[in-house]
Formats: C-alpha cells, structure tokens, sequence
C-alpha cells in the first residue's frame, strides 16, 4: 500500500454487519473483516466493526490505518505529491523489494521472510542501480536510477 493521507477532520467508514449493503459486501468477499484487524489490532476493529461507528482521522492515524495526517486548510494533494517526490527519488528496485516484504509481513513466518529479504538484497546489489547508487555517492551527484 502507499502511504494514507487524511485530513484531520476527516472520518472514515468502516462496513457494518448491521447494514444491508455490508451484509452484500461481506458475500461478496471484500475482505474487510479480515483485513482491518490485520491493520489494526483486533480489539479496535471489532468496535468499528460491531458499532459502525466511522473511525476519526486523528484516531486512524494513532491506529496506523492513516499514514500521515495533514491539517484542515492545508492542501492535501501537495502533501501527496511532496511524499510520492520522495518515493520516486529512491531506487526502484529497492522500494519495490522493500513494498514486497512489508506487504508480506502480515502473511508469511520469519523465517521466510528473512530468506525473502536475503535474497531481495542479493538480487539489489548485483543491479546497475547499486553500481550507480555508489557512483552517484562517490560523486557527490544524484543517482540517475534506471531500474536494472
């Protein structure tokens, strides 16, 4: 996943099990009562999940289901835009390879996990992107990635 940005004063739903909609989106296996409280503990997700209460952006912050906050006034897309700069400044491959372990975290042991990881950073070093990483270092430049 990206990083989540919210506005503080925002709220946000969450599927109910006392609503016809959520009984439909449950069929249908979307998944929501098995990922929020892979995403935030289970004793928060049963609350929103059993009340249907929207879940405050301050309080989904401090649960880890936002990323990062900005405040009422400010303009959320330039808050997106500053973090996908920085996102996209990074080597593609490394932030791939990172992305895959982290989106696996939840789902494998460690142990494969750190075999996961192993093999990722073998793969990152043996990438012209590392030679140009350490380039760019030696040259006091920014590296030109290319993703290879």
């Amino acid at each position: 996943m990206p990083p989540v940005l919210y506005s503080s004063s925002d709220r946000i739903g969450v599927i109910t099990l006392n609503r016809p909609e959520a009984r439909n989106a449950v069929d249908r296996e979307a998944g929501g009562l098995f990922r929020l409280p892979r995403a935030i503990g289970r004793t928060p997700a049963l609350d929103a999940i059993l009340t249907g209460e929207p879940i405050e952006a301050r309080r989904a912050f401090d649960l880890g289901l936002v990323s990062r906050l900005v405040e009422p006034g400010t303009e959320v897309l330039d808050e997106a835009l500053r973090v996908a700069r920085q996102i996209v400044s990074a080597a593609p491959l490394a932030v791939r390879a990172s992305r895959r372990v982290v989106l696996s975290a939840t789902l494998e042991h460690d142990d494969t996990l750190k075999q996961v990881s192993k093999d990722s950073l073998e793969e990152l070093l043996a990438s012209e992107d590392a030679s140009e990483g350490l380039a760019a270092f030696a040259e006091k430049r920014v590296p030109q990635w290319q993703g290879r």
